[in-house]
């Protein structure tokens, strides 16, 4: 049972095998379902029973399709694997951030502390582009000493932003509570406040390389989570709460007025001063990805067209024509849309209902908890899926991505909240009944 509470130490201990797979080291992942063995014998399921089940399940099935179909399963494969792993992931963190409030205290301050981690390496191996004029003296002096894999001209900013979403309203939540909350932070007075400091500089960290990314879609999100945080925030006020996204409106109306529409436009859709990503930036480019993307989801249905294949396949069926130019574009720049390419229109509805199903699971963990933290991590949880969501609108990070095991993780942390907080309330309603 003890060895079962460290499943997700293995986990991310192979991550490094999952993140460069190959068919002869992914032979160690066989390792893992020994877990699942051991908690089959323990507890009679072979995995953590969650609400998750099955959009998780049709999704994994999905992701296997999707390599029967691909192209080139070689070229698949990686991406394969690193979906099935992040999937099996999301039910070890769910397993250890379940069993106690400080067990998910662990798993969290791990998941900023990885956030952070890729923070510090975006800032010295990003392919930097200057969209915003202000910003140029920041990114006139940044270094690209980093190169990985996959990304030896540099990490993209926009992915870099997509990946930074997932932890940044974390940090801002946990950050804000630290600081109004005594109830929220343990230790005496020294450690409260160092506690205080460690996560304000996380937030700000983060947040200032998700600021130098540059990427609208990113901050939309962020203001979106920033907004929802406000709310949460203030949720004792209902008629101060909900006047929160009505000064928004406002605030954004006014700038239009201001600006002119015309020029408003010019901000959000087009960059004038863009470097080397300029060919991508621009909404009517955007516009030419999504429908060659629609084509593909029209011809391939029900499979896809196999994971990382889009770069591949839809210049040739489906040729651009304001992009001739550009030799790899990678992914659709919409989240759903890539899904639907990737995994195929069954696969998608797994991945939505992932979505549908964590977002009641975090709105009964917020409603059924009495403990100010638990609570302040169910909204910095939804603020980070609400900041994801508005982001893949107009961007993706497609599966099996390097960072992608955050996405899996964050999802194991909602799991294992709910367990926590609402898994014995139903548990005792049904005994009662």
């Amino acid at each position: 049972m003890r060895l079962l509470n460290w499943e997700w130490l293995i986990y991310l201990a192979v991550l490094p095998v999952v993140m460069f797979a190959m068919p002869g080291r992914t032979l160690v992942l066989l390792l893992l379902p020994l877990f699942w063995v051991g908690r089959r014998l323990v507890t009679g399921h072979w995995l953590l029973p969650t609400p998750l089940d099955w959009p998780i399940r049709l999704l994994a099935i999905m992701v296997g399709v999707s390599l029967w179909v691909s192209f080139d399963p070689a070229f698949s494969f990686p991406r394969v694997v690193a979906v099935w792993y992040g999937l099996a992931l999301i039910y070890a963190i769910a397993w250890a951030s379940g069993r106690s409030r400080q067990q998910m205290g662990l798993l969290v301050t791990l998941f900023l502390g990885m956030g952070m981690g890729i923070a510090v390496l975006s800032l010295l191996g990003t392919r930097w582009s200057l969209k915003f004029g202000p910003l140029g003296g920041i990114i006139d002096r940044l270094p690209n000493l980093i190169t990985l894999p996959g990304a030896t001209d540099g990490f993209q900013p926009n992915q870099v932003a997509g990946v930074l979403l997932w932890v940044v309203p974390v940090a801002a939540a946990l950050s804000y509570t630290a600081i109004v909350g005594e109830q929220t932070v343990v230790g005496d007075f020294l450690q409260r406040h160092v506690i205080r400091l460690l996560l304000l500089a996380l937030t700000g960290g983060m947040g200032l390389v998700l600021l130098l990314t540059q990427s609208r879609g990113a901050w939309a999100g962020g203001a979106a989570a920033l907004l929802l945080l406000l709310m949460l925030a203030l949720h004792r006020r209902p008629w101060l709460a909900w006047s929160v996204p009505v000064a928004a409106a406002i605030l954004v109306a006014v700038i239009i007025q201001a600006l002119g529409w015309e020029r408003t436009q010019d901000i959000l859709f087009t960059f004038r001063n863009a470097g080397a990503e300029a060919p991508l930036e621009s909404l009517s480019i955007r516009q030419e990805i999504w429908v060659r993307g629609w084509y593909a989801v029209q011809d391939f249905p029900i499979t896809g067209m196999g994971m990382n294949t889009f770069r591949r396949v839809v210049p040739v069926l489906y040729p651009f024509f304001a992009l001739s130019g550009v030799e790899d574009i990678a992914h659709a720049h919409n989240q759903f849309l890539q899904t639907a390419l990737d995994v195929g229109i069954p696969g998608l509805v797994g991945y939505m209902g992932m979505w549908l199903v964590a977002a009641a699971m975090l709105h009964q963990s917020w409603r059924h908890s009495s403990d100010p933290w638990t609570r302040t991590c169910a909204a910095g949880f939804a603020a980070s899926l609400l900041a994801f969501f508005i982001y893949g609108l107009t961007d993706a990070i497609a599966f099996g991505a390097k960072p992608g095991f955050l996405f899996w993780y964050l999802f194991g942390l909602i799991a294992g909240l709910h367990q926590q907080v609402v898994a014995p309330r139903l548990n005792h309603s049904s005994i009662n009944h």
